[in-house]
């Protein structure tokens, strides 16, 4: 059965090893993207590009920290760096974690508060 919306969900066709493999890597992004601070990364990063400076401003979080929560968000495809010079930046991948990423945020900004 296809997506209400009208994209087609292929899950069907693949075998249970394949469905099983591309289930667990979302669930371990998921997992991922449920800490507050790595959540708040990726939202800042939907919106542009990030220097660590400009992150621990933002976050109020230690270098050693953050530097932790951005090779991970890196390792699962969500941030890339970005070196111009001497300056490191990180913004959005343009993946499909990137994309997950920027739709939860989307949300997350989009929700009102009690």
């Amino acid at each position: 059965m296809g997506d209400p919306r009208g994209t087609p969900c292929r899950a069907a066709a693949l075998s249970p090893a394949e469905l099983g493999e591309r289930a667990g890597a979302v669930a371990a992004l998921l997992e991922a993207l449920a800490d507050p601070r790595r959540l708040a990364i990726a939202c800042l990063v939907a919106e542009g590009r990030y220097s660590l400076a400009e992150f621990v401003a933002k976050l109020d979080i230690d270098r050693s920290t953050l530097s932790e929560e951005l090779a991970l968000l890196q390792e699962l495809g969500v941030v890339e760096p970005c070196r111009i010079s001497r300056r490191i930046s990180y913004g959005l991948a343009a993946t499909g974690p990137g994309q997950l990423a920027a739709a939860i945020c989307a949300l997350f900004c989009a929700a009102s508060g009690p």
